[in-house]
């Protein structure tokens, strides 16, 4: 590369005099799409190359990482759109029948009370009715996931609510045998969208101990006007195929997983201006980025 103007060095990471990065200078004359490179690996260039002279070539590149990024977002709340849809209904359609199975297994229980709690029939109508109840815990939560929620703003105190979410899952914890711990404190007052990030830190927390971590740390700290919650554990962390997937509708890698927690966490966080981002490699743990925009108390 002979020249390159400010806007260029600026966009690609490169001082005057540098060469042109070897991911643009192997690039053929043409149009290319979203292009990332190895020093700038969050943005995306739609890059063009044409011959310049008897043998140079004119790189002219555009950063269309917001429209990429927002393309992406649209389509993603499209998705969730739907399956919140389809989950409403299939659950509606599912819950009747069950309450109409639960209440004779009910009316079941007390014509066979005469048998004993020793029967065979007695014991086969328990399992029935311990079945029963599973999938009414499997309903109910498919059913809270379809519901879209709006963001609102509540003053709270970023330290305390991250306190309230740990402690109220401390008993799953233990059981689990994993240890939870808060470090770091952001005092003061925060107007956001609180409900949005205690069920997003639910899901991340939860996610981490069921993949079998044993140590999680949550992190919270205030970036300008917006407030940071990290989460790091010591699990067996995210291969990188399912780490491209982490937020999609329906992808888990749990059996009892719906796939939909972080894909409607992200959601959610997104539409209070906020975001989740995952970073992991396998074998070496995760962590999760939840950051959302607040208006501080200036007192």
């Amino acid at each position: 590369m002979t020249t390159a103007n400010p806007a260029a060095r600026a966009a690609w990471g490169l001082e005057e005099g540098d060469p042109l990065p070897d991911a643009l200078a192997r690039l053929e004359p043409g149009r290319h799409e979203q292009v990332a490179l190895p020093n700038q690996p969050d943005r995306l260039f739609d890059i063009e190359v044409v011959p310049f002279g008897d043998s140079g070539r004119l790189v002219v590149g555009e950063d269309v990482t917001r429209r990429v990024r927002d393309r992406e977002r649209l389509a993603r709340s499209e998705r969730l759109a739907l399956v919140g849809q389809m989950l409403a209904q299939i659950t509606h359609e599912v819950r009747n029948p069950l309450n109409a199975m639960s209440l004779h297994a009910e009316l079941l229980d007390e014509e066979l009370a005469d048998l004993g709690d020793d029967s065979e029939a007695r014991a086969m109508l328990q399992t029935i009715s311990e079945e029963l109840s599973r999938l009414e815990r499997v309903t109910a939560r498919y059913l809270d996931l379809s519901r879209r929620r709006e963001p609102e703003l509540a003053p709270t105190n970023p330290t305390a609510l991250v306190e309230g979410v740990l402690r109220t899952d401390e008993e799953l914890w233990r059981r689990a045998g994993a240890r939870v711990r808060l470090d770091g404190e952001v005092g003061g007052v925060v107007e956001l969208a609180a409900d949005t990030l205690r069920r997003a830190l639910h899901n991340v927390v939860r996610n981490a101990v069921e993949a079998g971590a044993h140590e999680i740390v949550v992190h919270v700290a205030r970036q300008g006007e917006r407030l940071r919650v990290t989460v790091d554990d010591d699990g067996p962390g995210i291969g990188s195929e399912d780490l491209r997937r982490v937020f999609d509708p329906f992808f888990t890698t749990k059996v009892k997983g719906t796939g939909l927690g972080l894909a409607i966490s992200r959601q959610e966080l997104e539409e209070a201006g906020g975001s989740l981002v995952a970073e992991s490699v396998e074998g070496g743990g995760s962590r999760f980025v939840l950051e959302l925009p607040g208006r501080w108390d200036q007192g």
